[in-house]
């Protein structure tokens, strides 16, 4: 039994064996043939040491079975044959090709190089997985007769474009040409922009411009041109960069709650997006300010007015406001609070109402109420030499309204032409009428027998050329009665 299990091992080693003795014979046979074929004589493999080896000439390689070397001399004489094979296989057969030129075009439609036509082979459109081309938003460029496949410009080109846009808004008011000019953009890819930077270019702007940019944004809301997606994506960019807007418009965080709230109001934001953890993440104190001011009962109508009374609202609604400012500064007689309110009116042109109303409020006040009427005019004219609030142009055409309207005065207050004298003659002192401002029913003097009472072309020379001669009075011309 034991001399069963192992005969096959031994069988096996005494195979390999034998077949190793065999393959030996035939080496050293090979050598000596090939030694007496080429003349020289036969080489034994001998052991060289390492000492020997590094003091002796370069030598490259083991040849010969391993035990033979070649010097580098002779190796650089011997010629290798050209193969493709070894270290040339992964050069191009073909040196002037790099690769970029291909064989000729496919014929076979089954092949995978085969192309149908010069003509389709731009109009293609790398989708990702479960996209179809169909679903992306296809536009025509007019610079080029092509289809153009999503936004029609690019991020740059359309920030140029909106800040265009927003420029001439601001310069001319025209509402319904900016928005004809965003949807010409026609980019919803990069709706988000419109919010950014409509919200950042008004944050160093008067209130005026401020409510066109909130205009905007509601008219581009209902034009379906600014989603409340696209809306909210635009302020989380701005709070990103809230801090470098800072340093430029020390107030930008209020007026991005402002913004924030008026949006909300104009229905731009859901405001769903004031409690969302992200939103409220980026924005902070902002959202919170602007959570608080909606949080307040009944403040819809007030807060549509949230920019002041400098909004560009009606004539109407800056004359309420004019008397409400000036019954405050006569209860008050805070001079730089009053000044203050009627210069973020931003109404220039206004001027005029400004004059009539606070001194026609003031005719029936006391002597000190007067003199702070003319105090507070005085301070609006001088309050910046190249730029006044209160310019000598519109003191001039209050006063003028004042003297036009003198006969409706008199009805309140029986002396209004002395007073309004008064105030006109102390106006003209303090430079805020000019010198040769005259008005016959305030300045000049009042009429006596020799000037304009008795003289030429006055009452009394009327009533002598309706007087006969004789000195009696004329009879009046009596009709015949009828027959």
């Amino acid at each position: 039994g034991d001399r069963k299990v192992y005969s096959l091992p031994c069988c096996l080693v005494a195979f390999l064996l034998s077949c190793f003795k065999e393959r030996r014979k035939k080496v050293g046979q090979f050598e000596s043939s090939r030694s007496a074929v080429w003349g020289r004589p036969e080489k034994k493999a001998t052991m060289v040491p390492s000492s020997s080896v590094s003091s002796s000439k370069p030598r490259i390689g083991a040849r010969d079975g391993g035990g033979a070397t070649v010097r580098a001399a002779s190796k650089a004489l011997q010629k290798k044959r050209p193969t493709g094979a070894g270290g040339h296989k992964f050069e191009w057969k073909d040196k002037t090709n790099d690769g970029t030129t291909y064989l000729e075009d496919a014929m076979d439609p089954g092949d995978p190089l085969y192309s149908s036509g010069a003509e389709d082979d731009e109009n293609y459109v790398l989708v990702s997985g479960g996209e179809s081309a169909s679903s992306q938003k296809v536009s025509y460029c007019a610079g080029a007769p092509k289809v153009v496949i999503g936004p029609k410009f690019t991020l740059a080109e359309f920030k140029r474009r909106l800040s265009k846009c927003l420029d001439e808004l601001y310069s001319s008011g025209d509402l319904e040409d900016a928005v004809a000019s965003v949807k010409e953009c026609d980019c919803p890819e990069f709706a988000f922009e419109i919010a950014k930077r409509g919200v950042s270019k008004a944050l160093d702007r008067r209130a005026h411009e401020r409510e066109l940019t909130s205009k905007l944004f509601a008219r581009l809301a209902a034009e379906g041109v600014l989603a409340p997606r696209d809306a909210a994506r635009g302020f989380e960019r701005l709070f990103e960069s809230l801090d470098d807007l800072v340093l430029d418009a020390p107030l930008a965080r209020g007026v991005v709650s402002d913004f924030l709230v008026r949006c909300v109001v104009d229905e731009v934001l859901p405001p769903a997006n004031l409690v969302d953890r992200v939103f409220t993440a980026l924005g902070g104190d902002v959202v919170d300010r602007a959570r608080r001011v909606l949080s307040r009962d009944h403040a819809g109508a007030k807060l549509e007015r949230i920019w002041g009374p400098g909004d560009g609202r009606d004539a109407a609604d800056l004359k309420v406001l004019i008397d409400q400012l000036i019954a405050e500064y006569l209860a008050t007689k805070d001079l730089d609070e009053a000044t203050r309110c009627v210069r973020e009116l931003e109404a220039p042109k206004f001027g005029h109402e400004v004059v009539k109303r606070a001194v026609a409020l003031a005719l029936p006040k006391s002597q000190d109420d007067r003199l702070a009427v003319h105090d507070l005019l005085y301070a609006l004219n001088s309050d910046d030499k190249i730029d006044p609030t209160l310019s000598l142009h519109q003191t001039k055409l209050g006063f003028d309204r004042l003297f036009n309207a003198l006969d409706d005065l008199k009805l309140d207050v029986p002396n209004a032409e002395n007073l309004l004298q008064d105030f006109a003659s102390r106006a003209v002192k303090a430079h805020l009428l000019p010198n040769d401002f005259r008005n016959t029913k305030a300045l000049t003097p009042p009429a006596t027998d020799g000037q304009n009472g008795k003289g030429e072309g006055g009452e009394s020379e009327k009533k002598k050329k309706n007087t006969p001669a004789g000195g009696g009075r004329r009879r009046p011309h009596k009709r015949p009665l009828p027959s």
